[in-house]
């Protein structure tokens, strides 16, 4: 048995978020769909995390198990050619049998970007969230320190959860 990950670009808008689920079109159902229709052995596919429907990415992590030993550069290139232009396939390499996506990650970072309605440019509006309100940058200035950088988030892993937050 082999291990590969596979890293993740896309644009969400048109998906309902990452996890796959019935009778939605999600972005772990058509890169599953794509890999093993190159990969027919392909299975035990496993996601890095959860985004909501329309959060786009630029580095969501996949793990699958196939018997075959691959050509990283011709499976690559064969996945790109089949995604949808939303999604895309930044890299991929072999891991240990023993990595785990959710377990192994170290780290994860969000963006989050807003603007006042009305002023957003026409070709960021999938990009951004617009606010209803006159937005007071003095606030968010004062807030940055705060919000911005490397935080503690145990309070929020799953009870029982031995992963380390920093």
């Amino acid at each position: 048995m082999n291990k590969y990950v596979l890293y993740i670009s896309y644009q969400g808008t048109d998906y309902y978020g990452f996890q796959e689920q019935d009778g939605y079109e999600t972005v772990m159902g058509v890169v599953k769909l794509i890999v093993k229709r190159i990969i027919p052995d392909a299975s035990s596919f496993k996601g890095s995390g959860r985004t909501d429907k329309g959060v786009h990415a630029n580095s969501q992590v996949v793990q699958f198990i196939t018997c075959k030993e691959l050509n990283l550069y011709k499976i690559k290139y064969a996945i790109n050619n089949l995604l949808p232009k939303n999604l895309k396939l930044n890299a991929m390499k072999p891991v240990e049998l023993t990595f785990d996506v959710i377990r192994s990650a170290i780290s994860r970072t969000y963006n989050y970007l807003f603007t006042e309605r009305g002023n957003t440019p026409i070709y960021l509006r999938d990009f951004v969230a617009e606010v209803n309100l006159n937005i007071d940058f003095n606030i968010f200035e004062s807030l940055k320190n705060i919000i911005m950088g490397r935080h503690d988030f145990t309070v929020l892993r799953n009870t029982g959860s031995w992963s380390v937050s920093l």
